[in-house]
C-alpha cells in the first residue's frame, strides 16, 4: 500500500493544530454547533430560555443567550452545563466571555459532581474574558453556569486546559492570599445543602484591587460543608506563622480556620471573633504533616470578607 506524502511543513501545522485543539476538554465551547454537547435545565417552577445569538457578539460569531424570566425553588435550577475529563487532584484553568445585558448581574461557575465547587461573579454590560484556577476533586466533572438571578446573559469561548500547580510567591509557603490573581489555588465549597455566595469583591478591599467576599446564607449538614480552602507547601513538625485580615458586615460573626490533611485525618482548628471593621488576625502553629491545606469554616451566617492571607515559617524571637 501507498502512504501519501506528506511535506514536513504541512506535517507540523497538522501536528500543531491537532495539539491546540486537543488542549481544550469542552467541547463546542465557542457554541457554533448550537447546544451540541451542553445540557440545559430550567426546573422547579423557573422559567429560562437558552438560545444561540449571533446579535451583539465580541467576534461576529454565535454565543449562549440566557433570559432568565423567573428563578426556580433551588439556585441550581436554572443552568447549562457540560461534563468534562477531569482527573481527581490535577489542576486545570477555566477561562470563559460573559456579560450581563443590565450591570452588575450575578451568576454561579460551578464544578460539580458528587463534590460543588462554586465561585460566582458580577457580570458587567460588556463583554469581558474570567479566569478561574482550581484542582478537580473528582474525575469527570461538570462545569456548570448557574443563573441565581433574573435578568439576560450572554457566554462565548468557554475553555478548559490543564495548568501547573499554582507555585508559592511572597507571599510564603501559600500562593495568592490576596486574591489579585482572583481564586487562583482557592477551592470554594458549598456541599450537603449549604449555600453560600464565593465573590471576589473590589469595593474596599483591605489593599490592593480584590478581596474575597463570603455571604453565607444556609447552612449544610456538617460545619465543613462551606469551607475555603488552599493547599500551603508545609513540612511536618515545622512552625509557622499564619496572618489574614477578615472583617464581618456585623461584628461578633466568627469564623473557624482549620490546618488540616484529610488524608490523615487532622483537624485541627481555631475560632475567630470578627468585628465591623478590617483587622489583622495571627495564629502560630507547629505542622502535623507535610504538605497540609488552610481552610476558613463559614459556621456564622451573614457577610464577611478576607485578605492578605498569609503563611510563612516562623522562628521564635530569641
Amino acid at each position: 500500500m501507498l502512504l501519501k506524502k506528506i511535506s514536513p511543513p504541512v506535517f507540523f501545522f497538522i501536528l500543531f493544530t491537532n495539539c491546540i485543539n486537543a488542549q481544550n476538554l469542552i467541547i463546542n465551547s465557542h457554541f457554533k454547533n448550537d447546544l451540541y454537547e451542553w445540557t440545559t435545565i430550567s426546573d422547579n417552577h423557573a422559567n429560562a430560555s437558552f438560545e444561540i445569538d449571533k446579535e451583539g457578539s465580541h467576534d461576529g460569531s454565535k454565543f449562549l443567550n440566557i433570559k432568565v424570566g423567573r428563578l426556580g425553588d433551588n439556585l441550581w435550577d436554572v443552568q447549562a452545563y457540560q461534563q468534562f475529563p477531569s482527573k481527581k487532584g490535577t489542576f486545570y484553568t477555566l477561562t470563559f466571555m460573559a456579560k450581563s445585558v443590565l450591570n452588575h448581574k450575578r451568576m454561579r461557575v460551578q464544578l460539580q459532581k458528587k463534590s460543588y465547587t462554586p465561585v460566582d461573579y458580577t457580570l458587567t454590560n460588556t463583554w469581558k474574558e474570567y479566569t478561574y484556577k482550581f484542582q478537580a476533586k473528582e474525575n469527570d466533572l461538570q462545569l456548570g453556569f448557574h443563573f441565581v438571578e433574573l435578568g439576560v446573559f450572554q457566554i462565548d469561548n468557554v475553555v478548559i486546559t490543564k495548568s501547573k500547580k499554582p507555585k508559592k510567591n511572597d507571599e510564603g509557603v501559600l500562593s495568592n492570599g490576596s486574591f489579585e490573581n482572583g481564586m487562583d489555588g482557592w477551592q470554594n465549597l458549598a456541599e450537603n445543602g449549604g449555600n453560600a455566595i464565593y465573590e471576589l469583591n473590589s469595593e474596599k478591599p483591605y489593599v490592593g484591587n480584590y478581596s474575597l467576599k463570603v455571604d453565607v446564607r444556609y447552612f449544610g449538614e456538617n460545619p465543613w460543608d462551606l469551607q475555603s480552602i488552599h493547599d500551603f507547601d508545609s513540612s511536618k513538625n515545622k512552625t509557622y506563622m499564619l496572618t489574614f485580615y477578615a472583617k464581618a458586615k456585623k461584628d461578633n460573626k466568627k469564623v473557624i480556620v482549620q490546618i488540616q490533611k484529610n488524608k490523615e485525618n487532622i483537624y485541627i482548628p481555631k475560632e475567630f471573633v470578627l468585628t465591623r471593621f478590617w483587622k489583622r488576625y495571627q495564629w502560630i502553629f507547629k505542622a502535623s504533616s507535610d504538605d497540609m491545606q488552610l481552610a476558613f469554616q463559614h459556621v456564622d451566617k451573614g457577610v464577611f470578607e478576607f485578605d492578605q492571607i498569609s503563611i510563612s515559617k516562623y522562628r521564635a524571637k530569641k
